[in-house]
Order: C-alpha cells, then sequence, then structure tokens
C-alpha cells in the first residue's frame, strides 16, 4: 500500500499513527531566576522516568516572557498528565505523580516557582489539588505561607 503524503505550509507530512487517551492533567508555571535554570527545571519535571512506567506523562507547553508571570521571571507552562480511571482515583493519581514531579524536578533547582495555571478560557479549573501535604512541607518546618502576586503562596527554603 502506498502511504499518502499531506503538505501543510510547505512542510511535507506523512500519514501517520497517533495515539490518544482519556486523561487528567495539571497545567503548572514554572520561573526561575535566569534561562538556564528555568531550562533545567521544565526539562527535568517533564523528563522524569517514571513515564517509562505508564505512572504520568509530561510535557512543555510554553514558555513566557517576564511580563506573561506573576513574579516578573521568566517562565514556562508544563503539563503533567495521568491516565483517567474514574476522578477519585485520576485525582489522587495525578496529586502523587505532582508532588514526585514538581519536588524531584523543579523545586532541587535553585530559585525556582512554581504556580498554578487555569486552563485557557476558563476563569479557574474545576477541580483544585492541596499541594500543601506531598510538596508544601519539604522544608523540613521551615517553609513559611505567605501573600506574593496577590497569592497565598508557600515559601519553601531550600539549600
Amino acid at each position: 500500500m502506498k502511504q499518502e503524503k499531506l503538505k501543510i505550509n510547505g512542510t511535507w507530512v506523512e500519514d501517520t499513527y497517533c495515539e490518544a487517551f482519556d486523561g487528567l492533567f495539571s497545567r503548572i508555571l514554572i520561573t526561575a531566576k535566569n534561562e538556564k535554570l528555568l531550562n533545567k527545571a521544565a526539562l527535568a519535571s517533564t523528563a522524569l522516568p517514571s513515564t517509562v512506567f505508564g505512572e504520568s506523562e509530561g510535557g512543555i507547553e510554553r514558555f513566557l516572557s517576564k511580563e506573561e508571570t506573576p513574579d516578573g521571571r521568566k517562565g514556562a507552562i508544563v503539563q503533567i498528565w495521568v491516565s483517567y480511571s474514574g476522578m477519585d482515583k485520576s485525582i489522587e493519581k495525578l496529586d502523587y505523580e505532582l508532588g514526585k514531579r514538581i519536588r524531584q524536578g523543579i523545586l532541587v533547582v535553585p530559585t525556582t516557582s512554581v504556580f498554578d495555571v487555569p486552563v485557557p478560557g476558563t476563569n479557574d479549573s474545576k477541580e483544585k489539588i492541596d499541594t500543601l501535604k506531598r510538596i508544601g512541607h519539604c522544608g523540613d518546618g521551615y517553609e513559611e505561607f505567605e501573600k506574593r502576586y496577590e497569592k497565598e503562596v508557600i515559601n519553601i527554603p531550600l539549600m
């Protein structure tokens, strides 16, 4: 069978296979002191090896200018996805996966901050995940609650 090709905006696209699945996702915004640290955190948070085990998948949605972030630093929006297996189970799984990726992929990079990001076209998410349990206490008791950027945030001092 001859494989069909399609030209879009001057680029040839082969007739290929695409996989789709029901999922639940979270969008998070990462900011950092400079572009090198931002790239490191964005890549580390989406490339953790948990995707190999089918626990979650992550990807960088886009990079943001200083004017587009709450703290006036360059940023990146990343998405973390889990397969959908009923709302309660999926939210619990997403909570666990976000905790791993934020703690092990983002907060280990100096100067990083993490913010929630609404889904485009909405004012807010339908569901919220309380990150205090899995992420907020990783400052070993030295974390502090503060009001910054018109949000309640957890300041976690890390070495």
